[in-house]
């Protein structure tokens, strides 16, 4: 599973979606959610370095150019899953799901 991009058209058209080969890897890139204030694009992979399972990573850039992804480490990433970044409008609160203790799914 790779994260693929597309543009949208003055008309509310959308133009082709291409690759985001600069973030895509090996593994799987899941869960994209783009942060139009810090103009940042977060998703989940289990194949960047991280604590195990999927970890959340965050990227700058646009289109087809973006920095090199980094995680998010401790306490937001843990050995389980944790996917579906995402941020308040008012950015005060972030917003994760899981899969680790406490989670109603086990």
């Amino acid at each position: 599973m790779d994260i693929w991009i597309s543009k949208r058209n003055a008309d509310g058209t959308y133009q082709n979606a291409v690759n985001a080969t600069d973030i895509n890897t090996k593994g799987n890139e899941v869960t994209p959610f783009y942060d139009v204030n810090a103009k940042k694009l977060f998703f989940s992979s289990d194949w960047l370095y991280g604590f195990g399972g999927y970890d959340i990573f965050e990227t700058s850039g646009e289109f087809t150019q973006w920095q090199k992804p980094m995680n998010l480490m401790q306490p937001v990433n843990t050995p389980q899953n944790d996917l579906y970044y995402s941020v308040a409008l008012d950015n005060s609160k972030a917003y994760i799901t899981s899969n680790r203790k406490g989670s109603y799914f086990y």
